[in-house]
C-alpha cells in the first residue's frame, strides 16, 4: 500500500473509530496502541501498514453493528481484547 494510500486509511478507521467511541482523540490513541485480538494482536496502525486496512475497517463495522465498542469495553463477554501495550 502505498504511503498516501495509507494515510487515507488510517483517517478511515480512526474516523469510524471515533464514530462508535465519540471520541476522536482516544480513537486516534486506539489506532496506534490497542492491539486488537481478532486481528492477530496488531494494532490498527500496523495493520493498515502492511495492507490490512480492509480488515480493520470490518472489524469496526462488526463492532458498530453489535453496538459494542472496542475502545472501552472491559467486559468478559466481548470478543475481543483492548488491553493497551506496555
Amino acid at each position: 500500500m502505498s504511503s498516501d494510500a495509507a494515510d487515507v486509511m488510517k483517517v478511515l478507521v480512526a474516523d469510524l473509530a471515533a464514530l462508535i467511541d465519540g471520541a476522536q482523540g482516544q480513537a486516534d490513541a486506539w489506532l496506534e496502541d490497542v492491539p486488537i485480538a481478532e486481528l492477530g494482536g496488531r494494532t490498527a496502525a500496523e495493520l493498515i501498514a502492511q495492507g490490512q486496512g480492509l480488515a480493520v475497517l470490518q472489524f469496526l463495522l462488526r463492532v458498530a453493528r453489535q453496538q459494542r465498542n472496542p475502545l472501552r469495553c472491559t467486559s468478559s463477554c466481548c470478543s475481543f481484547e483492548i488491553a493497551r501495550r506496555p
